[in-house]
């Protein structure tokens, strides 16, 4: 039977291993089942070349035969690779795979074709029924010239089983692959129809003497043959900018007389200057170690395919912070993704026995439920670093993303860590993200320890610094102190790796809040930004330009930072500020009230509707809400009372006095607390006397100073703008 093309014998030539058919004929049950995939997905009778009967077949001790290279002119080769197939002396590796590779590299196609979608595709489509050694995996790798993508029909369990997948006998839950037998077989023929459709774009492409016959006057220069030889398919220049000019026309007339073509109207169409951009989020991978001290090496996992996601431009990733509440959810993917507002999701798993890991990973339509790919890898546990980045990018092509050069770079760096160092750093994430003064100081002790354990390791500085950050704001650790261990430890990490985002977040943290260096901290800001366009995180950015009265920029940068992070309280609590310091206060409440409909912090949400509502005056609002504040932050009935009787008896005058009475005796604790009440009040003496003892104290609180609406009593003063360019918000 012909090929689809003309020109070729096959469409798809199988090779196999005789003695991987002959116990159980799983490799004729596989074909079978193929072909009938085929059927169902091809329009036209796709032809398959498969040797089922092992008499007639060469033997392995026998020379090639020219009726076998003829059947090996095929489109597609798929060799279903054994735990014996990756052997030097064998029939099938040395007369079919090899002689297919040599023989696709000097046909009209190539190795490799060009898919519709841009991305590019072996010819060469192996399917795996057993877990390979290394060495295997590197031969195969050494002679296709690429790394092994195979499609996996490999049923695998804890207890040491390791076999070829069976049809309607397996169960993808008692599988270490999760996997199905009848969606690998789909995969596999939608693979086909893609790699058979992008062979047909080429040959659809005119050559060049089927679309010009040169005249005898016309001269060619010895260059010109030459590039007619290697490169048949090549038009001439003349042709080629004449149909270039045709072609502009054509654009131009379109974009007149429809211009609707070249807008995006939907998420998916076409846009005339800007990248189409994919969205998806990392589940919370499960842990298959049976120990629930493995969780923080799990979480880690996680994290760190997010981040080496997040650092690809044209793709939206979803924060780990906001995926942690689908941990244990029965919700559906798609309602999943619908909430995330997100294409795909990624479903994973982590196997770790002693120093071997292994990560499971498939990718699922947000919309359809569909499985669109799975795939499982194996390493060392010091090489779980530059897995994961193998990972990212495998996902990466997977959903069509084409990486630019530094997105490439950056993702096959090659990470040489110390596991001690790996395994401290990861417990260091594990506590720091619980956000609480304790386990900061865990963390930090953690993240010592990665350094004792390897001093190459930059993370490990970052993730120090971060924690002094947090401490310090916090003021659990003086200031001066913090700022010799920052400098050093950010100095090393710089040294190490200036290509960390976190890095450059944590620097621009530090310089926005400690060291008023606010341009400083902008172009830091910017330069983090830049390496990880997805970076969430304690993102600052927001809270910085809002600082600068750099009201739109901020409310912008804090509805980028909610996408990407929508069901953390930081993140919606940003915007609801950002919102309240630019004076839109009405959009404030709403996002206050999204805070209480998503149940992440009423305390702080109540906190914060007190404040916009006294700044639009509407003072009894201020007060319930205030109310509802302090009953769920534990205060006495006798304190909530004490507020009610204030504001009855003086108004809003009577608000600010109990505030400051609150305050009372602990003046110089919160100077710049102190100074902001007497404000209020109309006290101006008091309200700079503070003032300037929060300035020498370097209070971080007054990184609101030049924005905050409740100083604009003192902002026409001299003294006042005098204070705001010495800190060095104005120029």
């Amino acid at each position: 039977m012909a090929s689809i093309i003309p020109g070729y014998e096959y469409d798809i030539f199988i090779s196999y291993r005789q003695k991987d058919n002959k116990h159980d004929g799983w490799v004729t049950e596989f074909v079978d089942n193929l072909k009938g995939e085929l059927e169902a997905t091809f329009k036209e009778d796709i032809s398959v070349y498969f040797d089922e009967n092992p008499h007639d077949r060469l033997q392995e001790t026998h020379n090639v035969d020219k009726s076998l290279e003829s059947k090996l002119k095929c489109l597609i080769f798929i060799p279903i690779i054994s735990q014996t197939y990756c052997d030097p002396n064998s029939y099938a590796w040395q007369y079919e795979f090899l002689a297919f590779i040599k023989m696709s590299e000097n046909d009209r196609f190539g190795k490799d074709v060009k898919l519709r979608n841009g991305n590019v595709a072996s010819r060469i489509l192996p399917i795996r029924i057993h877990d390979l050694e290394p060495e295997d995996v590197k031969l195969f790798e050494r002679e296709t010239g690429s790394v092994l993508r195979a499609l996996d029909f490999v049923f695998k369990t804890s207890t040491g089983v390791s076999r070829s997948l069976k049809v309607n006998e397996d169960h993808p839950n008692d599988n270490l692959n999760k996997t199905f037998y009848s969606d690998q077989i789909n995969k596999i023929a939608l693979a086909v129809k893609e790699i058979i459709l992008g062979l047909k774009t080429e040959t659809a492409t005119p050559v060049k003497g089927e679309i010009q016959q040169k005249e005898p006057s016309e001269q060619v220069s010895v260059e010109e043959k030459k590039i007619e030889h290697t490169k048949p398919f090549m038009v001439t220049k003349r042709k080629l900018l004449s149909g270039v000019a045709v072609i502009v026309i054509i654009i131009i007339t379109a974009i007149f007389v429809y211009p609707g073509l070249f807008k995006q109207d939907k998420p998916g169409n076409l846009r005339s200057s800007e990248p189409i951009e994919k969205s998806i989020a990392v589940l919370p991978f499960k842990n298959l170690s049976g120990n629930s001290e493995q969780v923080y090496f799990v979480e880690g996992m996680q994290e760190e395919l997010t981040t080496s996601l997040s650092m690809i431009k044209t793709l939206k990733v979803i924060s780990r912070t906001s995926v942690m509440r689908y941990r244990d959810t029965k919700k559906s993917m798609p309602e999943i993704a619908r909430e995330l507002n997100v294409d795909v999701l990624l479903e994973g798993s982590v196997l770790r026995i002693g120093d071997q890991v292994r990560i499971t990973a498939q990718l699922i339509d947000g919309s359809t439920d569909k499985h669109l790919w799975a795939e499982h890898y194996d390493r060392q546990l010091q090489d779980a670093l530059n897995l994961i980045s193998k990972v990212a990018r495998d996902i990466a092509g997977e959903i069509n993303i084409v990486l630019t050069p530094k997105e490439t770079e950056r993702l096959t760096v090659v990470h040489v860590v110390n596991p001690v160092a790996q395994e401290n750093y990861m417990q260091g994430r594990y506590h720091f993200f619980k956000f609480d003064v304790e386990n900061f100081w865990k963390a930090s002790e953690y993240f010592q320890k990665a350094i004792d354990a390897d001093t190459n390791f930059a993370k490990a500085y970052v993730g120090l610094v971060d924690c002094y950050n947090e401490l310090t704001f916090m003021e659990k650790i003086p200031l001066q102190e913090a700022t010799l261990m920052f400098n050093r430890l950010l100095g090393k990490a710089f040294q190490l790796d200036d290509q960390l985002a976190e890095a450059h977040q944590a620097s621009a943290a530090w310089k926005f809040y400690f060291e008023w260096d606010f341009q400083g901290a902008g172009r830091e800001f910017k330069r983090a930004l830049d390496l990880n366009p997805n970076l969430v995180g304690n993102n600052e950015y927001p809270w910085y330009l809002v600082a600068m009265r750099r009201f739109d920029e901020s409310i912008a940068e804090a509805k980028r930072v909610l996408r990407l992070d929508p069901f953390t309280l930081y993140s919606n609590q940003t915007l609801a500020v950002v919102y309240s310091v630019a004076g839109l206060y009405n959009e404030a409440i709403e996002q206050y009230k999204r805070i209480l409909d998503l149940g992440l912090n009423d305390e702080s949400a109540y906190n914060g509707l007190a404040t916009v509502y006294r700044r639009m005056g509407r003072y009894d609002e201020a007060v319930k809400a205030y109310q509802e504040y302090l009953t769920l932050a534990g205060s006495s009935p006798e304190l909530i009372e004490s507020l009610k009787q204030a504001f009855k008896e003086s108004g809003p005058k009577g608000y600010w006095l109990w505030q400051l009475e609150q305050l009372k005796g602990k003046y110089n604790e919160q100077p710049w607390a102190t100074a902001k009440y007497y404000t209020q009040l109309g006290n101006k003496e008091k309200a700079f006397t503070w003032l300037e003892i929060a300035y020498q104290k370097h209070s971080n609180m007054l990184y609101l100073l030049y924005a905050d609406p409740d100083w604009e009593p003192l902002r026409d003063e001299p003294r006042f703008q005098a204070l705001i360019k010495k800190m060095g918000f104005e120029k």
